[in-house]
């Protein structure tokens, strides 16, 4: 078969079979269960941050890890229920010098060998939006005068972090590309959100918004968010006019192409470590 016509997935399968890529040594274990289903997720350490040679993923589903091993939206994966709802801990010893591409490899074979991960790719059309300049054009950096004015609350840098609480929520992300920032939103509404600025580098990036209010104004650093505490069933989210008002950008519907990854088969269970 010609690589012309292998998708992405299909080359990135074949890529993660062949590749020799692996933690020198891993964990899998079951996470405990928080009390009322909630739970707390954590990815500390790996390339780019103070601890690059181990990454500790706590309270992560195989979900999220296919998510990160093959960079894919949360509706970019279907499989049986429990991958979403099953916690687990994974901590994992990198070699020296390895990259995030390193890292995301290491994913790949590692979910394919304890879990025993079997999938196919299906494209389907969906209704999503392309994230395209508003009037006036893009407002980008205008919250951080320097890293102290970003509430970062931990944030690795190329990574966006989402908050929700009743008085108000926010996304932010240190030196992240708008790319990045399209696929945030896109977890974040669970749509399809495609990067048409056309806008290049990295930036830092932080957006406040009310889960009901579409009027949401900027706040200052370390000012409190007085925002409604409940959002209405079916309203537009504030989201959508804050990162108007705020980034000078906007959501623009439209027909996209999406590729699924179905997860056929997998261990409930991973193998021994």
């Amino acid at each position: 078969m010609s690589l012309q016509i292998l998708s992405i997935f299909s080359i990135l399968l074949l890529v993660a079979q062949n590749s020799n890529k692996a933690f020198d040594a891993a964990v899998i274990r079951p996470a405990p269960q928080l009390p009322g289903g909630g739970r707390i997720t954590r990815w500390v350490g790996g390339p780019g941050t103070a601890d690059p040679g181990r990454i500790r993923c706590s309270g992560v589903s195989l979900l999220q890890l296919v998510m990160r091993a093959y960079n894919l939206r949360e509706d970019q994966v279907k499989g049986p229920s429990w991958i979403a709802s099953d916690l687990f801990y994974v901590e994992g010893t990198l070699p020296p010098g390895s990259s995030k591409d390193d890292l995301a490899m290491m994913f790949r074979n590692l979910i394919s060998d304890r879990f025993e991960l079997r999938s196919h790719e299906e494209r389907k059309a969906a209704s999503g939006f392309k994230l395209v300049p508003a009037s006036g054009g893009a407002r980008l950096d205008q919250h951080v005068q320097d890293r102290k004015g970003l509430p970062s609350g931990g944030i690795p840098e190329g990574r966006f972090q989402s908050l929700h609480f009743p008085a108000g929520s926010r996304i932010a992300g240190l030196q992240v590309s708008l790319d990045a920032f399209a696929a945030a939103l896109s977890t974040e509404i669970k749509i399809p959100v495609v990067n048409e600025t056309g806008i290049t580098g990295l930036h830092d990036i932080v957006v406040y918004f009310s889960e009901n209010d579409d009027s949401a104004a900027t706040p200052g650093p370390g000012s409190q968010l007085e925002m409604p505490q409940a959002s209405e069933p079916g309203s537009e989210p504030g989201l959508f006019t804050a990162i108007q008002k705020q980034l000078g950008l906007r959501l623009q519907r439209q027909q996209v192409g999406s590729m699924i990854l179905v997860i056929d088969s997998a261990r409930r269970t991973p193998t021994d470590n």
